[in-house]
């Protein structure tokens, strides 16, 4: 089932303000400046609506709530205009947005793909927010996660201060998928590492589903992962995910788990449709790869909440890049009760992941080392594993 919220145009309070502000100024009394507050962002909202520059909602449902939540009475409804940075993105139902403003990410596109699935794919519902332009889908969630709905997610075009890991830029050109995804999870706060790893195997999954079924002869995988959080295809890196979480109380966190993937964008680096036309395969769209995505998100939220991440493993670990792979550990390198740090390199080798989401290796020694996943880089090309850089 599909509903779909109005979000109401509030032209006559802006004619109501603009008076209210004329009238003070020919006074000389301008003493609420929450009043002129409330203007300047009103004339934000209204020069980005004008320049098609707003976020389209849709909501889709099907079949029973979530169990992660999401889509109920104690939901709120989603606001006319979200905060963006020091700006204010004005929110229009996908029904009365006009051609312009409208995103290419094709929401009713996407909505036929997500319900086209089994009950088992695609419990609860979600809220679907879609712009052509936004600084950052991370920054729109971060901003205004305590006045959307659970399970929301918001898709751009084009970002222009998209964020990876340690601040690096995100180049976010067209034809990338760009978005984040917001949702509730209860679970030991020792747990939430592993949901970047959980984000990732979504991801690779929903990609090797879009292929079809496998030959009888079977074939390699088409997409892996490289620890900690990134998505290549035939060796390439094209994409990667950011998970942040917030405690809310009573056992539950707040997590935004950003994610993007260069689909059809060949500039600036590779795509994957590039690698479709390659092989021949048929190429595939954003709105059907987020539509495989976020089922499988849940789904694998999940079972970490209610378990851990052991029945993810045998999965993971068959798309993922480092199964017995000989490392060089830097000395600045983050690891777990290592407090001094050294300026030698470890030569080790990787045995897999703990239950806490540690990089496990073991030396010539038989020693093992817990590499942290937040706070380590590993280069694929050179084997070396060293601490992050973080960037403003």
């Amino acid at each position: 089932m599909l509903k779909t919220i109005v979000a109401k145009n509030t032209g006559g309070g802006l004619k109501r303000l603009y008076a209210c502000t004329r009238l003070r100024q020919a006074r000389g009394d301008f003493r609420e400046p929450s009043l002129a507050r409330s203007l300047a962002r009103t004339r934000a909202a209204t020069t980005m609506a004008e320049a098609g520059n707003v976020l389209v909602l849709k909501r889709v449902r099907r079949g029973a709530q979530d169990a992660l939540g999401g889509l109920d009475s104690a939901d709120p409804a989603v606001p006319s205009e979200l905060a963006c940075g020091d700006g204010r993105l004005p929110v229009l139902d996908v029904e009365t947005a006009r051609g312009e403003q409208l995103p290419s990410f094709d929401l009713k596109a996407f909505e036929g793909h997500l319900l086209s699935q089994g009950s088992g794919e695609a419990e609860g519902g979600w809220t679907v927010l879609a712009g052509r332009q936004v600084a950052s889908t991370q920054r729109v969630l971060e901003e205004n996660a305590k006045a959307l709905p659970r399970n929301t997610v918001v898709v751009a075009d084009t970002q222009t201060q998209g964020k990876g890991r340690a601040g690096n830029a995100w180049v976010s050109p067209e034809g990338c998928l760009m978005c984040s995804v917001y949702c509730h999870v209860a679970m030991e706060g020792r747990k939430l590492p592993l949901l970047q790893y959980a984000t990732t195997l979504a991801v690779v999954e929903s990609l090797e589903a879009l292929r079809g079924p496998a030959p009888a002869e079977g074939r390699a995988n088409f997409a892996s992962i490289k620890w900690p959080n990134d998505i290549y295809v035939r060796g390439t890196k094209v994409g990667g995910v950011l998970c942040q979480t917030v405690y809310r109380g009573s056992g539950a966190f707040q997590l935004i788990a950003g994610i993007g993937v260069n689909v059809d964008n060949d500039e600036p680096t590779f795509c994957v449709n590039q690698v479709l036309r390659e092989l021949g395969e048929r190429e595939i769209a954003r709105e059907e790869l987020l539509a495989l995505m976020l089922p499988r998100l849940l789904r694998f939220y999940r079972i970490i909440a209610e378990e851990s991440f052991a029945p993810l493993l045998r999965d993971y670990y068959g798309f993922w890049l480092h199964s017995g792979q000989k490392l060089k550990v830097k000395g600045d390198a983050s690891v777990r009760g290592d407090t001094a740090g050294s300026e030698e390199h470890k030569d080790v080798v990787v045995t897999g992941l703990s239950d806490d989401g540690f990089l496990l290796a073991e030396d010539e020694n038989r020693a093992v080392m817990e590499l942290y996943p937040d706070g380590n880089s590993l280069d694929l090309m050179s084997g070396l594993v060293f601490k992050k850089k973080s960037r403003s």
